[in-house]
């Protein structure tokens, strides 16, 4: 028992020392990345104040965690147990009644925890800092991205008015597919959809609509026609613009009751979709990842500690350009965003079943 305890603080020691550097790394390299060919035109262009393209990037920090974490794991599972391997302490472990699975167990919990601390921190910290972040890059371009036009544009308005658009046009102040959803004491809100409409300062006005009122049960109780309707909106549309909020900037609850209004009002929901997927199926691989990392790590450290720097090189890699791959699929809708979240991890499951199976014989 002894032994077995001093193996798994040795273990869970090395994995952390290779964790740390590799969330390190890669957190440099993401920022590195982010400033030449995200912000930097913009910070040419607009003269953001360094102190504030800090406080940007400060602010992302805890999205490049997350995103830092299964490629942190793999990292730290290759290239630490390939340095043992090599060393022979993993055949000296093994030799002393050990057997593979056993060894694999505290670094199973190490990815576990991984996986838990990433899960946690896109439900709460990453959407708060997501926001901030943002906001601050909304102060200097908001004057550019509010005359272009916007599509599912979604807002609270007056009351109880949640309003979603399919389209907006700003220089003209046209409105494309309205529906205005309105919340009060029964189970079902009342609807006021539009074709169109025209947004003329902090008012709305929308023509050849209906408004529809539902019963307890969910039918239509009665419908009524308009030709055109004002709404007060108490704000202007550059405001509207300011505060649109990105699946990055919501957490898991916030983005399911989004989707569920969208589809609602009949707005294709699959970019949203694969985001929700992909915000469980992120943390989720730092577990999976060591079921591939450990078993590879005990074959090529045998190979020299060169050969473990490669395997963890070129598997990070194709970690990396498979989740951006699947991510594009599932927003365009060539995969179901559920299978675009998971395919890569399932892949990945399989790999280390297999893997781990054939390194106990």
């Amino acid at each position: 028992m002894r032994l077995f305890k001093t193996v798994d603080r040795y273990l869970m020691s090395e994995f952390f020392t290779f964790f740390t550097f590799g969330v390190s790394l890669i957190i440099l390299f993401l920022m590195v990345n982010t400033v030449l060919f995200e912000m930097m035109d913009f910070v040419i262009e607009k003269q953001v104040p360094f102190k504030i393209f800090i406080r940007i990037l400060f602010y992302q920090l805890p999205a490049f965690a997350v995103l830092a974490f299964p490629m942190a794991t793999l990292f730290a599972t290759l290239l630490g147990m390939s340095r043992m391997s090599k060393d022979s302490e993993i055949d000296v472990m093994r030799t002393s009644g050990i057997s593979v699975f056993r060894l694999m167990a505290p670094l199973l919990l190490m990815g576990a925890l991984v996986s838990g601390a990433g899960f946690l921190m896109l439900q709460k910290l990453v959407p708060w800092s997501n926001n901030h972040s943002i906001s601050l890059w909304r102060e200097f371009l908001v004057s550019d991205v509010s005359g272009k036009p916007m599509e599912n544009v979604f807002f609270k308005g007056k009351g109880n008015k949640h309003f979603i658009i399919n389209k907006i046009d700003p220089a003209a102040g046209t409105l494309e597919g309205v529906t205005v959803y309105e919340t009060g004491d029964g189970p079902h809100p009342r609807a006021i959809t539009a074709p169109v409409g025209k947004w003329t300062k902090k008012d709305m006005k929308l023509f050849d609509g209906s408004i529809h009122n539902y019963d307890s049960a969910g039918h239509l109780e009665y419908q009524i026609d308009f030709e055109e309707l004002s709404l007060n909106i108490e704000r202007e549309m550059d405001e509207i613009f300011g505060e649109q909020r990105s699946p990055q900037e919501m957490s898991i609850t916030e983005l399911k009751d989004k989707i569920a209004l969208y589809k609602e009002s009949g707005i294709d929901t699959r970019q949203f979709e694969t985001d929700l997927h992909f915000k469980t199926a992120v943390p989720a691989a730092s577990f999976i990842l060591v079921l591939v990392g450990a078993p590879l790590s005990i074959r090529a450290g045998r190979s020299g500690m060169m050969a473990g720097v490669a395997v963890t090189a070129a598997l990070v890699l194709l970690y990396w350009v498979g989740t951006i791959v699947s991510t594009m699929l599932g927003k365009k809708g060539v995969l179901p965003p559920v299978v675009a979240a998971w395919s890569l991890n399932f892949i990945f499951l399989a790999v280390g079943i297999i893997l781990v199976s054939r390194t106990r014989k």
